[in-house]
Parts: C-alpha cells; structure tokens; sequence
C-alpha cells in the first residue's frame, strides 16, 4: 500500500497545473483495488489540487481537474466507496488544518481557531468549550498564560470531546497544539 500512495502522489504531482479535466487511475500488480487503496487516491488528490488563496490575491487559479476515477473490480465496489468516503473526510480535516495553519496571526487568532471548534462542534456533534482567560486563570495553568502574554491576542483553550463510542470501548484521548502567532518556531 505504501508503494501505491507514493505512485498515486507522484502522479498526481506531475499532473499538477496541467490541462487534464477528468484522471482515470487503474491500479496494476496491486491485487484488488482495496479501500486503503481508494483513500490513498483521495489523499493524493487532495495535495496535489490544495491552493492556499484566502489572504493572497495573486495566488495561482484552480487547475482543470475536476474528476477522478478510480477503475475497479466489480467486487470491491463497497470496499472502494467505504474508501473513498473516509478518504474525503480526512481530505476536508487535512485542508481545514491547511487553511487554518497558512493563515497570518492577525487572520486565525486564538478567538477566531475557537470559533471555527465551535462551528466544527455544531457541524459534527462534538461538545466543545473554549474557556476564557479567566476560566484558564481558574483551573491554574499559569504555563499557558505566561505564554500567551506574548500576544495582545486574548487566550483560549479549546476542549472538543466526541462521545460516539460504545460505554465498554476506552476512551481515546488527543492532545494538541494551536500555536496563532510566531513562538519562534511553528
């Protein structure tokens, strides 16, 4: 599968800003065409086509691509659908993050990344709380605020929680990082 992902980013990155509309891919020597194998598409596709163009105005135009087919076995239909909605839903998180990461400080600030938690909780089911400064300043994470008194920004903290697994399954837990303005490193 990892040889498929490289050839499917290969030839999606040759194609890049080339006039091709519509892509027909048909795997050889891989076996059936597998999910893993539809998601890999889809990821490919999503980098190569993915521009940045909401604070630049001469960013370049959107290439011709409009479709990609991925030719298959009549029994990995399911396999393949299963495959290329989860890649879509990695690709939509993956260009969310993209967008969010090149934008300036001035444009994705800590209150603007906790509205767009928000709006993703709305969307998705997911409880979300952004805590204020004072709400920080409560549960003690001086840390936190120490380093958020480098920017005239207000802080937020951001907790997205999705209760969608059964009761007997453990809980998965991920930590990250909204890094909204230049730490001397992002």
């Amino acid at each position: 599968a990892k040889s498929v992902k490289a050839a499917f980013a290969a030839g999606f990155g040759a194609l890049k800003g080339g006039g091709a509309k519509h892509v027909a891919v048909a795997l050889s020597g891989a076996g059936e065409v597998s999910a893993a194998h539809a998601e890999a598409l889809v990821a490919a596709v999503n980098d190569a086509t993915y521009v940045y163009r909401h604070t630049k105005p001469s960013a370049p135009a959107a290439g011709a691509l409009a479709k990609v087919t991925l030719l298959a076995e009549k029994s990995a239909a399911k396999a393949v659908s299963q495959g290329l909605a989860h890649g879509q839903a990695i690709a939509a998180g993956v260009t969310l993050a993209r967008e969010l990461a090149n934008r300036p400080g001035n444009h994705c600030t800590p209150t603007y990344l906790g509205e767009q938690a928000k709006r993703l909780g709305k969307e998705f089911g997911l409880k979300v709380e952004v805590m204020d400064r004072k709400a920080i300043e409560k549960l003690g994470m001086g840390s936190f605020l120490a380093v958020a008194q480098g920017s005239a920004e207000p802080p937020r903290f951001i907790v997205a929680q999705y209760h969608g697994a059964p009761k007997t399954q453990a809980p998965v837990v991920l930590v990250g990082k909204g890094i909204t303005f230049d730490t001397g490193g992002i």
